[in-house]
């Protein structure tokens, strides 16, 4: 649904699809709504995040450049609106928050500007503060050469801000506890347990495990990851310049998929997941050249269990992409 498009629709229409048990709960929902309350001024841990997050993406688009401009783009907004007063130390403290993460920086003639951080976080539409905290960890992780250390990456990968300040129950935390223990020997005591637990996460994606309570958390970051992996890719040419395009292709690759290293090549190809790459590693089929040459096609049918006409397509498949490789 849409709120409208100027000059085109007065208005939008929204459709919610529900399943028949919950449409009368649903229905009496919508129809007693809650008051909207802006959140631009929230304070969490300290911060006001969400301000952060709109001052960098206006900074960034030259619309904001003084203090005395963030004011005046504040008298535009539904907190002012609804009577919030914009106070001189939160505008100071959230410039120079974003100053200390190296999302601005101010000119030499007192005027704000957008760093490479700054611009990768509102193109992305990310946190200022993960995209900063994600060119610390891999500035770390490529300084000390540990990007082939599954538990380095991973906290490198789930300690961010967004990450850090969940909840964390007891029983969750006897499921990633020797996990964090073992990170310890990576970056000490620098990360919180809830970082730790999307950490974790992160840990068996590389890894292709399964999770017990975290597998919720785990899809998540999973099925969001190619943005991660999009925002990281930029500050590797914009920011980090470390030189790294085809570490974070595989990295994307092998996240996305959910697979060890090893199974990456197999899993690029259609249909093949996880399960069926690990089934055709263990019997011999490695890559994707040796699928196209496996000449069994009954063997192949068994390992993989799909219909006759599938099993053609994976094949026509491997051997289109192995002429391109």
């Amino acid at each position: 649904g849409r709120s409208g498009r100027v000059g085109l629709d007065p208005c939008g229409d929204a459709y919610i699809l529900l399943n028949e048990k919950d449409a009368e709960y649903h229905k009496q929902r919508v129809n007693t709504p809650e008051k909207i309350q802006s959140q631009l001024l929230a304070e969490e841990n300290g911060f006001y995040k969400v301000l952060a997050f709109h001052l960098v993406s206006e900074i960034y688009q030259e619309n904001i450049q003084t203090v005395e401009d963030v004011h005046k783009w504040f008298e535009r907004s539904l907190a002012y609106w609804q009577s919030e007063s914009l106070a001189n130390y939160i505008v100071e403290k959230t410039l120079d928050d974003l100053r200390k993460c190296r999302a601005i920086y101010k000119t030499d003639d007192g005027v704000w500007k957008a760093t490479a951080v700054g611009k990768i976080a509102s193109i992305f539409y990310m946190s200022p503060f993960d995209i900063a905290n994600l060119r610390e960890n891999f500035d770390y992780i490529f300084g000390e050469n540990k990007q082939d250390d599954p538990y380095c990456l991973s906290i490198a990968l789930g300690s961010i801000d967004s990450q850090r300040w969940g909840i964390v129950t007891k029983a969750e935390k006897m499921e990633f506890e020797s996990y964090m223990a073992k990170v310890r020997t990576c970056y000490g005591n620098y990360f919180t347990e809830a970082a730790a637990k999307a950490g974790y996460c992160y840990f068996s994606l590389l890894g292709g495990m399964n999770v017990g309570m975290l597998s919720g958390l785990k899809k998540g970051l999973q099925s969001d990851f190619p943005r991660i992996a999009q925002a990281l890719k930029m500050l590797n040419t914009m920011g980090g310049s470390w030189n790294k395009d085809a570490f974070f292709n595989q990295l994307e690759s092998q996240i996305v998929a959910g697979v060890p290293s090893h199974l990456i090549n197999l899993c690029q190809i259609p249909k093949i997941g996880k399960i069926r790459a690990k089934r055709l590693y263990d019997a011999g089929i490695t890559n994707v050249q040796e699928l196209a040459d496996f000449d069994d096609p009954i063997r192949l049918r068994t390992l993989i269990n799909l219909k006759e006409e599938s099993v053609k397509e994976i094949v026509e498949e491997a051997e289109r992409v192995s002429l391109l490789s």
